[in-house]
């Protein structure tokens, strides 16, 4: 279900047919949004909802080690 209209990167709405429901590539749609290039993903993380939760770890690598995501 969506949330307020909006489906979220972690949502089966969220589904784009580009990332399918592979992390890596949604990952990699994250590290493009900390560096402010365009993904697939751009409507969904644009969203002001999506921008002040991803907004709380700063920079990517910030999002990277609060989720214990290093190699």
């Amino acid at each position: 279900m969506p949330h307020n209209g909006l489906f979220l990167p972690d949502s089966p709405g969220g589904f784009n047919a580009r990332i399918s429901d592979r992390w890596d590539l949604t990952l990699e749609c994250i590290r493009r949004h900390y560096l402010g290039e365009s993904s697939p993903l751009d409507k969904c993380l644009n969203h002001p909802t999506n921008v002040r939760f991803f907004n709380l770890f700063v920079d990517f690598k910030g999002f990277v080690d609060l989720f214990f995501l290093q190699d």
